[in-house]
């Protein structure tokens, strides 16, 4: 049986920005996060232009995804190692986020990214989030 493009790319950050509605509610700044997320896909591409997984993302994102294709044709690349996310939580509210990513010096496909929050508000909210030990 041949898996469907939504299984196949089901743990891809990029496939969830550009083709599951819900990263619309989101991510507050959505137009945002769509052009750096497939300027992230357009830098990761030029690294790797030749990879068939990488190809066959590409061709799902288009066939699949409106957002992805008008983006794509501008041609933009991020390349991004710090910046600000916002997240709306159902539970925990707006949560406004430093970003920071450690990229590994051996290789580009390989990173540890850091978030902290940027205001008290959000620092409660990931607390709100923290599981708590059952009684």
């Amino acid at each position: 049986m041949v898996p469907s493009i939504e299984g196949e790319f089901a743990r891809n950050a990029p496939w969830f920005v550009l083709c599951d509605p819900r990263a619309r509610t989101l991510y507050p700044d959505y137009d945002k996060v769509a052009r750096e997320t497939v300027g992230l896909v357009r830098g990761t591409f030029a690294r790797r232009p030749l990879d068939a997984s990488f190809l066959a993302l590409v061709a799902a994102l288009s066939a699949r995804s409106p957002v992805f294709v008008p983006l794509w044709a501008e041609q933009h690349v991020s390349d991004k190692a710090t910046g600000r996310k916002r997240f709306l939580h159902p539970r925990a509210g707006l949560l406004d986020l430093q970003v920071h990513a450690l990229v590994a010096p051996d290789t580009a496909d390989q990173s540890l990214i850091f978030y902290t929050p940027r205001d008290a508000a959000t620092r409660a909210g990931l607390v709100e989030l923290v599981p708590r030990p059952k009684r």
